[in-house]
């Protein structure tokens, strides 16, 4: 039976890497199995090697439940032991895709359901997702395909964010607002915010009319002026990496080293600057590769409208972290020379954490207790 999902314009393109993977999904990640699928590959008619992966590989959960009942437990050096020498999944080799776990079979598609209908969209965690957007000029645009892929169960939404009846088309207008190329990315963020305000504003007077105006560009914003960075925003963003990096082990790995490199330099402002031109020179169209990057976040994750009971200003800084992360870690990986797969890998790193944990509740703490609500030293590091 064919469903119809509202879909990235890449949707179609997207093919898995396989064994060709720099850093495959299966490494480090922990992979649930539903009851239905723990019975169906305990009794599964394969070979006596396939038996014993199997075997040695399944785990039941702590507290089982229907939908996680068990999960694949790693090999010591972090590998899934189903995968094969040459990178694929011995499991779907002999026995097929059916045979998989769901995770595993749908990864990196995000497959949603709710009032408004159904959505999958790719995960930029997946390093294919992200080679599919890295040099491709034109904006990302959503439309109706249909799909044998099957509805999950229909969220039960949870946000307190007003969507006044019209939040995909309100997500769309946020969308085409990270798409106006005339502006730099920290002004479109800026702008953005400003309608949040604006939003916030007609919520509190109960006001439906305005939001229906400000979808149809009847009503008109500006991004905040321009500000420069201040002699305190590098060490301000240094730390709140560390924080970061204290909730995230990918995140860790790809920043940490970063860290060490400037705090060990005996100019790290000037050090900073010329990674920032190296990066610059190295990927010319780097505003275009993180406006991809942010909108397909931001399509994926549904913002702001994500099942969480933050403010849409909140989600706002979420948003903006997310871009200060990027910058920094892709600035940084020049400590020893622009690279192009790195960028790449790093990209991916960080958003094993920011698509698949609650990454924006921390990091709504994290900047708050940096900044100490001062919302024009955010506006000031997103200059950097």
């Amino acid at each position: 039976m064919h469903h119809t999902y509202l879909v990235p314009d890449y949707f179609e393109n997207f093919k898995c890497k396989m064994g060709a993977c720099r850093h495959a999904c299966c490494e480090g990640w922990r992979v649930s199995v539903d009851m239905a699928k723990y019975f169906e590959l305990i009794g599964a008619d394969c070979s006596p090697e396939l038996r014993r992966r199997i075997d040695c590989s399944l785990r039941l959960s702590d507290c089982p439940s229907e939908d996680s009942y068990a999960y694949i437990e790693h090999g010591y050096d972090g590998n899934c032991r189903l995968r094969s020498e040459d990178g694929s999944c011995s499991l779907q080799n002999a026995l097929g895709e059916g045979a998989i776990p769901d995770v595993c079979r749908l990864y990196p598609r995000g497959i949603r359901k709710d009032d408004y209908g159904l959505e999958c969209s790719l995960s930029n965690s997946c390093e294919a997702t992200l080679e599919l957007l890295l040099h491709r000029s034109e904006p990302i645009s959503f439309s109706e395909k249909a799909s044998e892929l099957q509805p999950p169960k229909k969220l039960r939404p949870v946000h307190t964010i007003d969507s006044f009846g019209i939040q995909l088309p309100l997500r769309l207008f946020f969308i085409s607002i990270l798409q106006e190329r005339e502006l730099s990315l920290p002004q479109r963020l800026t702008k953005l915010k400003n309608v949040f305000l604006r939003l916030e504003k007609c919520s509190e007077e109960n006001d439906r009319i305005t939001p229906q105006k400000i979808v149809s560009g009847s009503l008109f914003f500006l991004p905040d002026p321009g500000l420069e960075p201040d002699p305190q925003s590098a060490a301000t963003v240094l730390e709140l990496m560390k924080l970061l990096c204290s909730h995230s082990d990918s995140l860790s790995e790809a920043a940490l080293p970063i860290i060490e490199g400037l705090e060990k330099a005996s100019e790290p402002e000037r050090l900073y600057l010329c990674l920032k031109e190296r990066f610059e020179n190295g990927l010319k169209d780097w505003q275009i590769f993180f406006e991809h990057m942010l909108v397909n976040h931001v399509f994926f994750s549904r913002f702001p409208f994500q099942d969480r009971p933050h403010s849409a200003m909140e989600e706002h800084l979420a948003l903006c972290t997310v871009y200060l992360i990027l910058r920094f870690i892709c600035i940084g990986g020049c400590l020893d020379g622009f690279d192009e797969a790195k960028t790449v890998d790093l990209c991916a790193d960080a958003f094993r954490l920011i698509d698949h944990t609650d990454f924006e509740s921390f990091a709504i703490r994290a900047v708050k207790s940096l900044l100490d609500k001062n919302t024009q030293a955010l506006e000031a590091l997103i200059t950097l």
